[in-house]
C-alpha cells in the first residue's frame, strides 16, 4: 500500500481542505415559496373580487336603510382593491426573485394584518347604528382568527425558510 491510498500527502505538497458543493436545492421558487407566490397573485385576487362582488350585491339593497353602510362598502372596497394590487405586486417580485421581493412581501403582510384589525373598527366609524354594526363586527371577528394565522404563518416563512435564505440569497 503507498501513501497516496492510505490518505497521506506526499511531502512537500499542499491541498487545500475540500469545500462542499453549494446546496442548490433552494436556489429556486418552489415548495412553500410557490405556493405563497401563487396565494399571491391568483387566490387572493380571485378571493377578493369574489367577496367584494358578494358583499356588495348582498348590502347595496340596503344603503338608503342604514346609515353608513355606503360608506363602509365603498372604504372597504378601495381598500380591499388596493390591498389586492399589492398582492399581486409582492408576489410577482417573489416569483421573479428581485431584490427586496421578501421585504416587500412581509410589507404586505404586515398591512394585510393591519387591514383586518382596521375594517372591525369601519361600521363604527362611519356610524353605522349598533343594531346593524354589532353583527358585522361579530362576523369581520370570526374572520380575524385566520387573518392573524395567515400573517403569522407567512411572515415566520419568509424569516426563517432555508428555501427564502437560499433563493433570495439571505444571510
Amino acid at each position: 500500500m503507498n501513501e497516496r491510498d492510505a490518505g497521506a500527502r506526499p511531502e512537500g505538497s499542499y491541498l487545500a481542505p475540500r469545500e462542499s458543493a453549494p446546496d442548490t436545492r433552494y436556489e429556486k421558487v418552489g415548495g412553500w415559496l410557490l405556493l405563497f407566490c401563487v396565494a399571491l397573485t391568483i387566490i387572493n385576487p380571485l378571493g377578493t373580487t369574489a367577496n367584494l362582488f358578494y358583499g356588495y350585491t348582498k348590502t347595496s339593497p340596503l344603503f338608503g336603510h342604514i346609515p353608513g353602510l355606503k360608506k363602509t362598502i365603498i372604504t372597504d372596497t378601495i381598500l380591499s382593491v388596493a390591498l389586492m394590487c399589492f398582492s399581486v405586486y409582492a408576489g410577482v417580485r417573489l416569483w421573479k426573485i428581485t431584490a427586496g421581493a421578501v421585504e416587500v412581501a412581509k410589507r404586505y403582510l404586515m398591512v394585510y394584518l393591519g387591514y383586518n384589525i382596521f375594517t372591525l373598527a369601519l361600521p363604527f366609524i362611519y356610524g353605522i347604528p349598533e343594531r346593524f354594526a354589532d353583527p358585522i363586527f361579530k362576523q369581520l371577528s370570526k374572520a380575524f382568527p385566520f387573518a392573524a394565522a395567515y400573517f403569522t404563518i407567512w411572515y415566520l416563512y419568509l424569516t426563517y425558510s432555508k428555501r427564502v435564505k437560499g433563493t433570495y440569497k439571505i444571510a
